[in-house]
């Protein structure tokens, strides 16, 4: 699967790069995914060339089942895991996420 955006509103800017994602369409709430994540929050912004991220609001991140994918220890890397928050800052390709305000974290019934 290629990256997909959507959302009902979206603020391209070629010379910085950037995306912004804004306001819930027919699909629900603005979203990035690809085949190994997705993230849906009420505000997005991505920088394209580097895949940082932010997103605030109703954060939520599924990190799909994917056998060759590192995890983190304690998740099962062959199911897939969710985390809910406020705010979600992502570094880039090969980046670390960060989740602030009101984090769950969980993977299958746990």
């Amino acid at each position: 699967m290629d990256e997909v955006a959507a959302a009902a509103s979206a603020d391209y800017d070629p010379v910085a790069g950037t995306l912004l994602l804004d306001g819930r369409g027919p699909q629900g709430a603005p979203r990035v995914e690809d085949a190994r994540v997705r993230v849906t929050a009420d505000h997005i912004a991505l920088t394209l060339s580097s895949h940082e991220m932010t997103g605030r609001g109703h954060v939520e991140t599924e990190l799909r089942a994917e056998e060759s994918s590192a995890r983190a220890g304690l998740l099962d890397k062959g199911q897939s895991a969710r985390v809910n928050a406020d705010r979600f800052t992502y570094g880039g390709e090969g980046g670390q996420a960060s989740y602030s305000g009101a984090v769950q974290l969980w993977q299958g019934e746990t």
